[in-house]
C-alpha cells in the first residue's frame, strides 16, 4: 500500500528525447556544421544588406559616395601622368602617342 503522505518525485529519464538525439546526429554531419557555421551568417548578412540597399535614397547615398571615393582615389597625385617618355619608337609612333595624350 502506498502512503498518503508525501509523493515521490518521478525520477527521469537519462536517455535523451528523440528531438535531441536526432539533433545531436544532426550536428554530427559535416554539411550541417558547415552550413551553420558559414552558410548561415553569410546569409543573415545578405539579407541585412538586401533590406538596407531596397530603399533607393540609400542605393544612391552609396553610388554617389562610391564615386567621389573613387574620383579622389584618381586625384591624387602621385597616380597622376604628368610626362610621359617615348624611347625606342619610330618618330610617326611617338607624335602618335604624344597626340593621344
Amino acid at each position: 500500500m502506498q502512503s498518503l503522505g508525501r509523493a515521490l518525485p518521478l525520477r527521469r529519464d537519462p536517455a535523451p528525447s528523440r528531438w535531441a538525439y536526432r539533433m545531436q546526429r544532426l550536428w554530427l554531419t559535416p554539411i550541417f556544421r558547415v552550413t551553420a557555421r558559414v552558410g548561415l551568417p553569410a546569409f543573415v548578412v545578405t539579407l541585412a544588406l538586401g533590406i538596407y540597399l531596397s530603399d533607393q535614397s540609400r542605393r544612391d547615398a552609396f553610388g554617389s559616395r562610391y564615386v567621389a571615393v573613387k574620383t579622389s582615389v584618381e586625384q591624387r597625385p602621385e597616380f597622376l601622368v604628368g610626362f610621359m617618355a617615348v624611347d625606342g619608337a619610330s618618330p610617326e609612333l611617338s607624335d602618335a602617342v604624344r597626340a593621344k595624350l
